[in-house]
């Protein structure tokens, strides 16, 4: 296997790994809730612990995210720079996108329910309960869409470079591409998913490399 120019690779194969394994335990914590808007407020309360689970889990994903990504530059942008930076930043700003969406749309139901305890209203909490719910897929978006465009060039230089593998290469590309036509499947998460466990995939392989590579260091 080649050297991989990058230092501290424990580190950020230890992370690779970590944001593989909270990207699934996003998918699981943002479980769909009921469609009936007077349902809404009843359903989180019933599960208040999955929307804290949710806001906790995506802010630490963000984090391991980024470093992961930053790997994965690394790694199969060696030959191709600027791309793989372009890349990098889409990515980014994709998963700090999507992290900030997440985090206020679970914020919001917080609000609404402590809001309607203080004052109660229930026909206004659960119209507003129904605004953030159908709000929640036009928050995320955006970060699905920006990082399936950085997942869909990390696939394309992986095929090419053959890092981790043309196989991861293909996952990434159809992970970018769920992600690119997100908004064409408006209030389904299906897509979400795809582009999810696609780059849950990769974090691993990334993982995977860099604990066998050897460094140039």
């Amino acid at each position: 296997m080649r050297p991989i120019e990058l230092d501290h690779r424990r580190f950020f194969a230890a992370a690779s790994l970590l944001s593989a394994l909270f990207t699934l335990l996003l998918v699981v914590t943002a479980a769909p809730a009921p469609q009936a808007p007077t349902q809404l407020l009843p359903f989180f309360r019933a599960h208040r612990g999955q929307f804290f689970a949710l806001a906790s889990t995506v802010l630490v994903w963000v984090v391991l995210s980024v470093v992961h990504t930053t790997a994965l530059e690394r790694l199969v942008g060696a030959n191709r720079r600027a791309l793989a930076h372009a890349a990098t930043l889409l990515s980014v700003g994709g998963i700090l996108l999507l992290g900030f969406g997440t985090f206020v749309f679970a914020g919001a139901f917080f609000a609404i329910d402590a809001a309607n305890t203080v004052a109660p209203n229930p026909p206004q909490a659960n119209f507003h309960a129904a605004v953030w719910m159908n709000l929640s897929f036009l928050l995320s978006d955006p970060g699905l869409m920006t990082l399936g465009a950085g997942q869909a060039i990390f696939g394309w230089l992986a095929w090419v470079e053959r890092t981790p593998s043309r196989a991861i290469g293909v996952v990434a590309m159809v992970g970018g591409a769920a992600g690119l036509l997100t908004l064409a499947v408006y209030q389904t998460p299906v897509l979400a998913v795809v582009q999810l466990t696609a780059f849950c995939v990769t974090g691993i392989a990334t993982a995977f490399v860099l604990f066998k590579a050897r460094s140039i260091a």
